[in-house]
């Protein structure tokens, strides 16, 4: 039950951890500001900016662990999300393939579903290279 002794509890320990940076390092400190930022974005539904934090933390190699299959999730909805069709389709693809049998396969293939479609499906190839759209 919250009593008003255990919400100046939880008020204390919060200032504690704010004014002691939480017990972690500065690198530690920047990565956690780094995806408090891609996923602010990313709540605020601004994919472009969002897919491009993501893409510097992924290619960083600073994501933790228990966050890896989500941060890869929402670079590949930004992607679609921003209109970077092809690279969504197959950003999208090698998502799901690469999480057979856990929880993220389902979403994978939702967002797949959802993304074939919303992707134009009118178009003109030049060459190797397929130009979607009116």
């Amino acid at each position: 039950m919250f009593t008003q002794k255990t919400g100046i509890l939880w008020a204390l320990l919060g200032t504690l951890a704010v004014l002691t940076g939480g017990g972690l390092t500065a690198g530690e400190q920047r990565v956690t500001a780094g995806l408090t930022e891609a996923d602010k974005l990313y709540d605020e539904k601004s994919y472009a900016g969002a897919l491009s934090a993501y893409q510097a933390l992924v290619k960083a190699g600073v994501i933790p662990e228990a966050r890896r299959d989500e941060v890869q999730y929402r670079i590949a909805v930004s992607l679609g999300k921003s209109q970077k069709w092809d690279a969504a389709l197959k950003e999208g693809v090698d998502f799901v393939r690469g999480r057979r049998d856990t929880v993220w396969e389902p979403r994978g293939l939702y967002w797949l579903g959802r993304l074939y479609l919303g992707v134009p499906h009118q178009g003109w190839r030049v060459g190797k290279q397929v130009f979607r759209g009116n």
